[in-house]
């Protein structure tokens, strides 16, 4: 009796103090919890307690075992391939397939059953290899079919041994842990892989569709359907039914699906009318109530005004050296010139002069100028003169620095009587309003590499950075132009790549122009140019008469300045700054400078004075050819403008020529007369440069002499009539044709 009570009582107090004191299972080196995955670590010191890892491996040190760590089983990155065991396989995957489930790092480490006791795994199998001559298989069964791989004395048959086939049992080796033995593994480094197949050990087709992933052009479709034969299969089809490589405008979309194929930016307000044509950007272009052309949601109003010029009107008007002369008009006339653009900050000058019936009177005069560009005149400081006088009248004054960007209105008035404000109904005199063009202060660069597909004209193309508009192509003659892979190399510039090549033949000019957003007190401007035979290049900032040349010579011309500075065989970094003040201009020059020289007066190639418009918003190349017969090819690469030398010299490298591909020899007049020059055309896709030689038919050489792109001139006085053998010479090896001379 006093046993059970003693029993009794300690099994209490051991309910009050497990009560009482929390048992840290953690941290207690007492195995309270069993050994749950059977794989002999108890539960508490096991790195994967529910995993069966009786190796307890644990790759990264972190306390996790690898089989059930899944945090990063070794990754650097999700595209690394790593082993893992997946669904109880060991595969090879990404390791961004670590956040799949039952995805563990390394080789499985399955737990091979026992099965002449027959203990089944979880699944009910028990796992037996069968041996065979040439290979092991491993099987899986059940304990019901024990009777069929064991003897009737309990022992296993002799072509069979317990759990998963082992290559050591035939003296063999299994490197990958696939299960396959290396000497009957094509791939034994691969546990994914037996057979090399078509791609490789290391290769796989994912898609299978006979094309190995690293060549495979659509990966997760069958590269060999493409319907529309643009070299897309239809499973990555951008357009159906179209050529997805058209991409006029470079905006991904291809042009037989883009509903804007000239516009990167597409119909950017969603007004149907896409933005390289859309007259208004962000308003509706359809609407236009007024018909004027101009869409309503891009409509300036401003108040209106009205006079009666009966006896006194506005002869002209004068703004800096723009002259308007008007006459009289009835009262009223509105006018507007591109000349009349400027930034805040400048000088500009008003004037305006009355006309008259009979007598010179005494008359009122007033300018008024919209800044705000709200349509009135009212805000403080846009009545910006008021007098009276006999005669010619106005006033110099500086734009101020609020003046907003874009069109404004200046109006002029002149009137018998007082002027009470711009817009009053019954001034007794003439009211006349001007279009003045405000440009915002910009210094975003302006570039164009001329990366665009070969052989495609220039007309309408798009590409580079900072341009207001497409490239419009301006030809006289016979001129044609594609992008050329060319080889220009220079010290200063990036020139690898593709080119914008243009062939002028003979007496023929070719012009290319295009807007830049660009506007500042200085414009600095910097291209690579050569060229192959006898041409000419001019380059126009704002009006065709405001031109930097070089001419046939490779001369260097600004204004009325020459100086000889541009080499004639390699190509030639052109830098140019333009500097404005007061209404004028200065043009420096520099060609080939380093980019870390200073680039100022002191340092230019080449400088002058020169009158230019207000404000330079485009630039106009024009290739000439001048030879009377044969061609010239002209090379331009690399456009940049900028308000600081920094935008212009911020790509520096140095370029590798390119050995002449395809090249093609022109003799003319082929036979030629005794004592007569031939002249050697060279023409291909690049400019380049190399030796010309001369062979007489006992093979020796009698004449050799560098040869360029374009037109060559061989001498042939010294030659006697026969047939000759000529080759032009470059690193990349040579090519031959004949010439013939006659007497």
């Amino acid at each position: 009796m006093y046993r059970y009570y003693l029993v009794f009582a300690l099994l209490c107090l051991t309910s009050l103090v497990t009560q009482a004191i929390p048992i840290d299972y953690s941290t207690t080196s007492i195995s309270l919890w069993g050994d749950k995955d059977a794989d002999g670590i108890y539960d508490d010191r096991d790195n994967c307690p529910d995993t069966y890892n009786p190796h307890q491996d644990d790759s990264d040190d972190d306390g996790i075992g690898d089989v059930c760590d899944s945090d990063d089983c070794g990754c650097d990155n999700e595209h690394q391939m790593i082993y893992v065991c997946q669904d109880g396989k060991t595969r090879r995957v990404y390791c961004s397939a670590l956040s799949d489930d039952n995805t563990y790092c390394g080789p499985c480490e399955e737990k091979e059953p026992t099965c002449n006791e027959c203990e089944a795994d979880e699944d009910g199998d028990i796992t037996l290899c069968i041996i065979k001559p040439t290979k092991m298989i491993s099987v899986k069964g059940d304990c019901d079919d024990v009777a069929s791989y064991f003897n009737a004395d309990g022992t296993l048959k002799s072509d069979i041994e317990c759990g998963q086939c082992a290559c050591e049992m035939i003296g063999d080796t299994d490197s990958d842990g696939d299960g396959v033995c290396d000497s009957l593994d094509e791939c034994p480094d691969n546990p994914l892989k037996t057979e090399a197949g078509m791609c490789g050990c290391d290769k796989y087709d994912t898609d299978g569709d006979w094309v190995c992933d690293e060549d495979d052009i659509c990966p997760g479709g069958n590269d060999k359907y493409d319907s529309d034969g643009d070299g897309v299969p239809d499973f990555c089809d951008q357009c159906e039914g179209h050529d997805d490589n058209g991409d006029w405008d470079n905006d991904g979309i291809p042009d037989g699906c883009d509903a804007c194929p000239d516009s990167a930016t597409g119909d950017s307000d969603g007004d149907g009318v896409c933005d390289d044509e859309d007259i208004c950007p962000g308003g509706d272009d359809k609407k236009d109530a007024n018909g004027d052309g101009i869409p309503d949601d891009c409509e300036t109003s401003k108040c209106l005004a009205s006079g009666n010029s009966e006896f006194e009107w506005i002869q002209d008007v004068k703004i800096n050296d723009w002259f308007n002369l008007t006459n009289d008009n009835g009262g009223y006339a509105e006018f507007s010139d591109p000349a009349l653009m400027f930034f805040p900050g400048d000088s500009i000058k008003l004037w305006l002069t009355p006309g008259y019936v009979d007598n010179v009177a005494e008359l009122s005069y007033a300018i008024f100028i919209d800044w705000n560009g709200d349509g009135d005149f009212d805000d403080e400081g846009e009545r910006v003169y008021d007098t009276r006088s006999l005669r010619e009248r106005g006033r110099d004054m500086v734009i101020p620095p609020y003046a907003k960007p874009g069109n404004i209105c200046a109006r002029f008035i002149v009137s018998y009587g007082r002027i009470s404000s711009a817009c009053d109904p019954c001034i007794d005199g003439e009211v006349e309003d001007y279009t003045l063009i405000i440009k915002g202060q910009s210094c975003d660069q302006t570039s164009e590499s001329f990366d665009y597909p070969l052989d495609r004209s220039i007309q309408g193309l798009t590409g580079g950075e900072g341009w207001s508009t497409h490239w419009a192509a301006m030809v006289s003659g016979n001129a044609k132009s594609s992008i050329l892979q060319g080889s220009l190399s220079a010290s200063n510039i990036v020139t690898s790549g593709q080119k914008l090549g243009i062939l002028t033949p003979a007496n023929t000019n070719y012009m290319i122009r295009r807007e830049f957003g660009l506007s500042s007190e200085d414009v600095w401007m910097s291209f690579t140019y050569l060229r192959g035979g006898q041409g000419s290049l001019d380059i126009s900032l704002g009006a065709n008469d405001e031109k930097i040349s070089i001419n046939s010579d490779n001369i260097l011309m600004l204004g009325d300045m020459v100086g000889p500075i541009i080499s004639s065989t390699s190509p030639s970094l052109v830098v140019l700054k333009i500097s404005r003040s007061a209404g004028q201009h200065r043009i420096s020059a520099w060609v080939n400078p380093s980019s870390t020289a200073r680039l100022d007066a002191s340092t230019a190639s080449v400088g002058t004075d020169v009158t230019l418009s207000a404000d330079i918003t485009d630039v106009i190349f024009s290739f000439s050819g001048t030879d009377a017969v044969t061609s010239a090819d002209h090379y331009l690469d690399e456009v940049r403008l900028s308000c600081s030398s920094d935008g212009i010299m911020n790509n520096s490298s140095t370029g590798t020529s390119v050995d002449p591909v395809g090249m093609q020899i022109t003799v003319a007049p082929n036979p030629i007369s005794l004592g007569a020059n031939a002249g050697i055309t060279l023409s291909n896709a690049s400019f380049y440069t190399g030796t010309l030689r001369l062979f007489d038919m006992a093979g020796t050489m009698v004449l050799s002499q560098e040869a360029v792109s374009g037109l060559n001139i061989v001498p042939t006085s010294a030659l006697q009539p026969g047939i000759y053998v000529l080759e032009i010479v470059t690193d990349g090896g040579s090519v031959t044709s004949q010439l013939v001379i006659q007497s």
